[in-house]
């Protein structure tokens, strides 16, 4: 296992600094702003970490990237699509499921790559999966 170095450090305390403001709900525009910074830092370091660390099996952490990059396109896009009123309107939802079902395949992915691909690991995660999505 890495030890954490001051640039991990600093990149999770810059998460944690972003989430906060967040949480402060500033105007539309500046958390769309903090959304967006927290979506690519989270998009480069499930691009980086695995490289760094020497991970073997780095197809399942690029689909989480590439679920991420779709989630955050879902968000982003969801007030101008909101106010459309036609089929362009379903743009947003496009990117979200898109960006669930990349979620989805790269968990089967990393539990084929660790050898746990029994029915119950399947279904755990898949509540771990539905049960992060709720909130949102």
């Amino acid at each position: 296992m890495v030890r954490p170095t001051r640039l991990t450090s600093g990149f999770v305390l810059g998460g944690v600094a972003l989430g906060a403001c967040y949480a402060l709900e500033p105007g539309e525009g500046i958390a769309a702003g903090i959304v967006l910074v927290i979506c690519l830092g989270t998009c480069i370091a499930l691009a980086v970490g695995p490289r760094i660390n020497r991970c073997q099996a780095r197809r399942p952490w690029n689909l989480f990237m590439w679920s991420g990059l779709n989630l955050m396109l879902g968000v982003l896009t969801r007030p101008w699509a909101a106010g459309l009123g036609d089929a362009r309107m379903l743009i947003a939802d496009a990117f979200t499921l898109t960006g669930y079902a990349l979620l989805i395949a790269g968990l089967v992915v990393l539990l084929r790559a660790v050898g746990s691909l029994d029915r119950h690991a399947v279904l755990d995660g898949l509540i771990v999966v539905l049960g992060t999505a709720a909130p949102a």
